[in-house]
């Protein structure tokens, strides 16, 4: 079932990633088709000359071209990722897009037949509305995105529970072949001594008694752990109510688990700004606008490119994980020197000692190798075991992250939308103070001057309301990027898409954001009241637009403080992959114990049976019982090995990540840097 489960998540990991590389194209055609709306708002103004004025016509079959290619991009977006919900037994998709094309466009078709308006100014109107429908169309593809990235986020924290309860089942399952050894040794022995201490022999059924009892009980917890398996599969977007295997487990020291590396939905509360910060941000912006120029030293050029950078970081924390578990090598070789003891003895017995006693003493000989090199195999596939749960409770980690980014992205989609309408509405407000025709008539310049204040009054709503949604979307990211210490042992979920979009879902905004949205307010406020001599409309139109500034500010912001979570969840999905590369290494290297266990327990058989015919020969075959024993015990050392590498990865990598800072490259030129600025603030 886990395995089934991890066929679904692949398929609709594959699914997003064909639908995030159809919605790719999406940003660029919002791009042109706000592009085409600016460039024909300049034919309005009175100095535009005919030509000018009728460059309006192409703009406006560019702008519907762009709505028909997004109307084509929404419907394949979301055929991509209804089909991974799908996968993930998702039970909620944002209604798709039934008609494409500018059949989907119709309302814009009234601001054409407007008759207060001139031609280009209807032209430049229908502009601004099909500008509008492009970016609505994002919007309505990222809040898909979002929703699905949550189903999936939320599969595979089942999968990782439903996988570390497998590796539990399994774990207890391969102590059963050590009692199986256990047993057969035991009867070997029993038949080598019936002949000589009989009521010793009359002991030995007990033990065979205590191997069984044990044998049931792991028995009886594998299948324990492989029922735990099918209730959390049972329903893969539902967490069971059965808490993971690896919260039993002693932590690994300075390994945080997955319950203290999250936390609950209601974290203290912490103001995301404060008057007395905004100095200290102005004199950290100067600070790298100063930067911008600093010339670049001569060893500087000589430093090695940002990829070799980051593979000698990656080397260096597997060397460290790798000489932090040398201590393995110590107890192998005092176990290497009882082993060799017990040889020595069973090869020398039938020269120095008489035949009753080397007939007991060979098939005792051979049973002691039986166990040490079943031990070996016991206790490196038990640590594989260990390794494997570590990883799944490193997957659960991430996917938690994941599971938090995903309700940042659903809110941060509806501002994506409102950012399209405060665009489209700044364009609307030029179009309407420079394209409209009042012919004399009072009721027309009353609503002119009536559209630009309730535009105004909308943009600085909407400003307000992008501030909420810019505190939601850092109360989330902020949960991401608390230290593990920070945290709760509380697990906690994401916000369900169908509760956010249902409209049921209150706003987890934390901090003082009711003061920063009446600020954000304010400029729409202020600027249809300042400057005091400029007329109505154009205190309207640059009221509307100073709204529409705000708004697109409060998306950065939020842009800016996801990439920082999206980061940090990197950072965590690089724990994972190296962690999950030990422990499949661990695996592998295991691979061989299961059949050196079965061989020496065939040559402890025929010790046993070869006393009677030939002692020597007998005495011969523990050589080989030894050298298979050091063929496991070497690999038993290896499978250790690298399963304790797995389980001590993510202490590694995190402690690279908090004493270093992110791979630049710091040889570049100061249009490079000043590029490089632009883009990360």
């Amino acid at each position: 079932d886990a395995s089934r489960l991890l066929r679904k998540v692949a398929e609709a990991a594959s699914l997003v990633g064909l639908g995030m590389m159809a919605l790719g194209s999406l940003p660029t055609l919002q791009a042109v088709a706000l592009s085409c709306t600016l460039a024909s708002c300049v034919s309005l103004g009175h100095h535009a000359g005919p030509l000018l004025r009728l460059a309006t016509v192409p703009l406006i079959c560019v702008s519907i071209w762009t709505v028909i290619l997004a109307n084509q991009r929404e419907i394949r977006v979301q055929r991509y990722l209804a089909g991974a919900s799908r996968s993930v037994e998702g039970t909620f998709l944002p209604r798709m897009q039934k008609r494409g094309g500018l059949l989907s466009a119709w309302w814009f078709l009234p601001t054409v037949v407007h008759p207060a308006m001139r031609l280009p100014g209807k032209l430049t109107a229908a502009s601004c509305f099909l500008a509008l429908r492009v970016s609505l169309i994002f919007a309505a593809c990222e809040k898909q995105l979002a929703a699905t990235e949550y189903y999936l986020a939320r599969s595979s924290r089942v999968f990782a529970r439903a996988d570390a309860w497998a590796q539990e089942s399994g774990r207890n399952a391969r102590v059963l072949p050590f009692g199986s050894a256990v047993a057969i040794v035991n009867t070997l022995i029993t038949t080598a001594l019936v002949p000589f201490a009989l009521p010793l022999c009359t002991v030995l059924p007990v033990l065979g008694m205590f191997i069984t009892v044990r044998a049931q009980q792991k028995g009886a917890t594998a299948a324990m752990s492989a029922a735990n398996v099918l209730r959390e599969c049972t329903n893969v977007q539902e967490l069971g109510a059965i808490k993971p295997p690896w919260l039993d487990r002693d932590p690994v020291p300075e390994v945080p688990s997955s319950e203290a590396f999250i936390t609950s939905l209601d974290p203290p509360e912490q103001p995301q700004w404060s008057l007395s910060s905004v100095p200290k941000a102005l004199g950290a912006g100067l600070g790298l606008l100063v930067k911008v120029w600093d010339e670049t030293g001569p060893d500087e050029q000589y430093l090695k490119t940002p990829a070799e950078r980051t593979v000698r970081n990656v080397q260096s924390d597997l060397d460290e994980l790798r000489v932090s578990t040398r201590s393995f090598e110590k107890n192998w070789v005092g176990t290497g020197l009882v082993v060799g003891g017990i040889c020595a003895s069973g090869i020398i017995a039938p020269f120095v000692l008489s035949e009753l006693v080397v007939e007991v003493l060979l098939p005792v000989v051979g049973a002691a190798l039986v166990i040490f090199s079943v031990t070996a195999e016991t206790n490196a596939r038990a640590s594989v075991s260990d390794a494997k749960v570590k990883t799944m409770e490193l997957l659960d980690i991430t996917a938690t992250l994941e599971e938090l980014l995903s309700a940042s992205e659903m809110v941060k989609a509806r501002m994506l939308g409102v950012t399209g309408v405060g665009a489209a509405m700044g364009a609307m407000s030029v179009v309407i103070y420079e394209g409209w025709l009042t012919g004399g008539y009072k009721w027309l310049a009353v609503t002119q001057s009536g559209l630009l204040l309730a535009m105004s009054v909308l943009m600085g709503a909407a400003a307000a309301w992008s501030i909420k949604r810019l505190f939601a979307v850092q109360h989330w990211t902020n949960m991401i990027m608390q230290k593990p210490s920070e945290r709760d042992r509380t697990s906690v979920v994401g916000i369900h898409p169908s509760v956010y979009y249902g409209g049921r879902a209150r706003f987890f905004a934390r901090g003082n954001w009711r003061f920063w949205s009446v600020i954000a307010a304010l400029p729409s406020i202020l600027f249809f009241i300042f400057p005091l001599d400029a007329s109505f409309l154009h205190k309207g139109v640059i009221s509307v637009n100073a709204g529409a500034a705000v708004i697109a500010f409060a998306l950065w912001l939020a842009e800016r403080s996801i990439q920082k979570a999206v980061r940090k969840a990197s950072q965590q999905m690089r724990s994972f992959a190296l962690s999950e590369v030990f422990a499949n290494e661990a695996e592998n290297q295991g691979a061989l114990l299961p059949l050196t266990s079965a061989a020496t327990i065939a040559v402890a058989g025929i010790i046993t049976f070869a006393t009677e015919l030939n002692p020597y020969t007998a005495a011969a075959l523990t050589v080989a019982q030894g050298l298979v024993w050091l063929i496991s015990s070497r690999r038993g050392v290896a499978t250790r090995f690298e399963s304790a590498a797995a389980t001590q990865v993510d202490a590694v990598t995190q402690e690279f990540y908090r004493q270093t800072k992110a791979v630049q490259p710091k040889s570049l030129t100061w249009r490079q840097r000043l590029k490089r600025f632009l883009i990360q603030q």
